[in-house]
């Protein structure tokens, strides 16, 4: 498949806005979450596998089975924009 298919799924869903002095972040819900990648024709299985993530970890963390709070349950949370970028907002 080509690989500039695959970039399109990479990106995180999170809408940087500026506020007076920081980064904050417009975290999604996971339903609209949901709504977004079937609106752009994107499954979940195949953004896991550009991201490095099994479907499984994908599905647990989107329907609030992982709590997210650390590993790599968090950074699928943060990519998919369920949370914010803990980094982002430090900068």
């Amino acid at each position: 498949m080509n690989p500039s298919y695959f970039h399109q799924f990479q990106d995180c869903f999170i809408e940087p806005i500026h506020s007076s002095l920081k980064l904050e972040c417009i975290c999604k819900t996971a339903s609209q979450i949901k709504q977004d990648f079937h609106q752009r024709g994107i499954t979940f299985t195949t953004w896991a596998k550009v991201n490095g993530y099994s479907s499984r970890e994908v599905y647990l963390v989107l329907n609030g089975q992982a709590k997210a709070r650390y590993g790599r349950a968090h950074e699928i949370a943060v990519k998919l924009g369920l949370k914010s970028n803990p980094e982002q907002l430090a900068a």
